[in-house]
């Protein structure tokens, strides 16, 4: 048994020539080097986390632009559905015939027609 410190609690004890410092509940008190390894550990840990929340951040940000392509595409062709439809009227197309190939409403036609 090594030595108790009235004032702390603390024990020291000599363990294979090695000095061993316990808690006043029996604990052991980690080394120099032990405590240095777990702080380099958690170092390596919240390196690890910022980097999967960098790469969750580029996911989210790739998956905006992709929804947003996806956007502009579909906005650019109805408008290329729109501009066809006084070339298809000029081909002598009648508004419900316009509306079915293009796949529109014939309100939405009619619309352009009159617009």
């Amino acid at each position: 048994q090594g030595w108790v410190s009235p004032r702390l609690g603390i024990t020291f004890e000599v363990v294979e020539k090695e000095l061993q410092l316990y808690r006043p509940d029996g604990e052991r008190f980690g080394s120099f080097v032990e405590i240095i390894q777990q702080k380099e550990w958690e170092r390596q840990r919240a390196e690890e986390q910022r980097q999967r929340a960098e790469e969750q951040r580029q996911r989210a940000e790739r998956a905006e632009q992709e929804k947003e392509q996806e956007r502009l595409a579909k906005q650019q062709a109805q408008q290329s559905q729109l501009q066809a439809i006084p070339k298809l009227l000029a081909m002598g197309l009648n508004g419900e015939q316009i509306a079915e190939a293009l796949s529109l409403p014939v309100e939405t036609v009619r619309t352009v027609i009159n617009g």
